[in-house]
């Protein structure tokens, strides 16, 4: 299984701090459109929404589920294998 660095065009970073020598690092994120097929992050993954109305489809097995997301919701991504993910008008703080 990829990671989403080797097939994910970075999305526009408008800013990115690293924190205690690598090991907190944020960016925050700006993408209109974002498809992912399956996938495992290698970090745990916060993430901290900045836009009116954002929204996340992922499969879950054989489970499709639809998220929407508004300004100050977050949600955690443990590290491990993801299913395919798709996003609409992002705009994050990732943690």
């Amino acid at each position: 299984m990829l990671t989403i660095e080797q097939f994910v065009k970075t999305p526009e970073i408008i800013n990115q701090y690293n924190y205690l020598q690598g090991g907190l690092q944020v960016q925050r994120i700006k993408a209109p459109k974002i498809n992912v097929p399956p996938h495992y992050h290698k970090q745990h993954l916060l993430v901290i929404y900045e836009t009116p109305k954002a929204i996340v489809q992922r499969q879950q097995g054989s489970q499709h589920v639809k998220l929407q997301f508004t300004s100050g919701n977050v949600s955690i991504h443990p590290a491990g294998e993801y299913g395919k993910v798709s996003c609409v008008n992002i705009a994050i703080n990732e943690l």
